[in-house]
């Protein structure tokens, strides 16, 4: 009897030394050719620092906000108390009935965040609204990228008046 999981690749190691999500497999020949190296860089990570996580501190955004909006989104913002931008996330069960759907657009979200470069440190909340399930995901990227960076133009406007 094989406890765990089976892995059909051969020669496989746990990514855990890699970085990679618990449980995920990759073949030691692909690892070596760099193949997933991207899994070893912290680019690809989306740490706790960075995230919006108690309710005190959606709070603070909902109170005081910066708005972006359009078919798909709603983006709030406000200075943050941390040194680094932040990401809270807010997809309702009414926007998107399932599941899959939900964390598609949570996924769509925090990539949109990782990828820019120089936010300030300001406090984002992405609220999706009911048309973005339905979406393509390049569409999504978009509206996404035009909201960060209105509000950080907005806000950099806000600081420097």
């Amino acid at each position: 009897m094989v406890l765990g999981r089976a892995c059909p690749l051969a020669g496989a190691v746990k990514c855990l030394t890699t970085g990679a999500r618990k449980g995920e497999f990759v073949s030691a020949l692909r690892l070596r050719s760099g193949i997933f190296a991207h899994l070893a860089s912290n680019d690809a990570t989306f740490p706790l620092r960075k995230r919006l996580s108690t309710s005190r501190e959606f709070a603070r955004v909902f109170a005081d906000p910066q708005r972006s909006s359009d078919q798909f989104f709603t983006v709030l913002a406000c200075k943050g108390e941390s040194t680094v931008p932040r990401l809270g996330l807010t997809i309702s069960r009414r926007v998107a009935k399932r599941a899959v759907d939900r964390n598609r657009l949570k996924r769509i979200a925090r990539e949109a965040f990782r990828q820019q470069r120089g936010l300030p440190p300001v406090d984002f909340v992405v609220m999706a609204k009911v048309g973005a399930a339905l979406a393509a995901k390049v569409v999504l990227n978009t509206s996404l990228n035009g909201h960060f960076a209105s509000l950080t133009r907005r806000i950099d406007a806000r600081k420097d008046g």
